[in-house]
C-alpha cells in the first residue's frame, strides 16, 4: 500500500482498472491512505461493478480537484453486450483543457472485436460533441502478443486519426512477457495541440523506487502504470 500510495501521488489524474472488491470498500480505503499522505488532498470517482461473470471489475478515478474539475461519469449503454466491461466515459477541465477520457479493460479473447467497437464508440463521441473533439482513450487493452497486432492497419483502431502514444516497444507488462497490453491512444487535436510530444511512456516503479525484490513489485500490481502529460495553459482549440 505504500508504494501504491507513492505512484498515486506521482500523477494529477489516475485511473485504477480490475477493481474486484465485493464489498467496495478497497477504493474508499485507497482514497484515505492516499489523502493521508503529505499534499494536497484527492477526490475520487468510483464505478459501478461490471463484467458477465461473478468477477466483476469497477474502474475508479482518483484526481486532485484544485488541478482538474471532473463535470461528468457515467458508464456507456452497451444493449448489445458488445464489451464485456463495457467504458467508463469521463469528461475533465483542466485549466484550458477540456477532455473526453475513455477507460476501458479489454477482454483478451475478444480483443480485436471490443478493440473495433471502442473506434465506434470514439467516433460517436465526436459526433453527438461537435465542440469536443479531445477524446483520450486509455486502459489495459490486452493490445499486443496473441490477442492483437499494432501493426495491423486494416483495423479501424488503426486508422491514422488515431495516434497511438503508448508504442509496442514500450514494456507494460511486470512478469516475463514483453508485451505492450496497456495503452493511450489520442485524436488528431489533442496529439498535435494539447499533447506535449513524447512524454507518453511507462511509470517503473521499481526502477523508480529502488525495488529489488520482484515479489513485492508483482504484489504492487502486474502491470506497469502509463502515463502521459498535456499543456493545460494553451488556448482550448475546439
Amino acid at each position: 500500500m505504500t508504494m501504491l500510495v507513492r505512484i498515486a501521488r506521482e500523477f494529477d489524474l489516475l485511473v485504477v482498472q480490475e477493481v474486484r472488491d465485493v464489498s467496495e470498500r478497497v477504493a474508499d480505503e485507497y482514497l484515505l491512505r492516499i489523502n493521508a499522505a503529505p499534499g494536497a488532498d484527492y477526490a475520487m470517482y468510483e464505478g459501478p461493478r461490471l463484467g458477465r461473470s461473478s468477477s466483476k471489475e469497477q474502474y475508479v478515478i482518483y484526481y486532485l480537484p484544485n488541478k482538474i474539475e471532473l463535470i461528468e461519469a457515467r458508464i456507456l449503454p452497451d444493449p448489445e453486450d458488445v464489451f464485456e466491461r463495457e467504458p467508463l466515459i469521463a469528461s475533465f477541465r483542466a485549466g484550458n483543457f477540456d477532455f473526453i477520457l475513455v477507460a476501458i479493460h479489454i477482454k483478451p479473447s475478444d480483443a480485436r472485436q471490443e478493440l473495433g467497437a471502442l473506434a465506434g464508440v470514439t467516433q460517436q463521441l465526436v459526433e453527438q460533441n461537435p465542440n469536443e473533439r479531445d477524446v483520450i482513450l486509455l486502459g489495459d487493452f490486452n493490445a499486443d502478443c496473441s490477442y492483437f497486432s499494432e501493426a495491423d492497419n486494416t483495423h479501424p483502431l488503426r486508422a491514422s486519426n488515431f495516434h497511438w502514444v503508448i508504442t509496442d516497444e514500450m514494456d507494460t507488462n511486470v512478469g516475463a512477457s514483453s508485451c505492450t497490453y496497456d495503452r493511450i491512444i489520442l485524436l488528431d487535436g489533442t496529439y498535435q495541440h494539447e499533447y506535449l510530444q513524447n512524454s507518453a511512456n511507462v511509470f517503473r516503479y521499481d526502477v523508480e523506487y529502488h525495488l529489488s525484490n520482484l515479489s513485492l513489485v508483482q504484489q504492487v500490481s502486474d502491470h506497469y502504470p502509463v502515463y502521459a502529460e498535456f499543456k493545460t495553459s494553451l488556448p482550448d482549440d475546439d
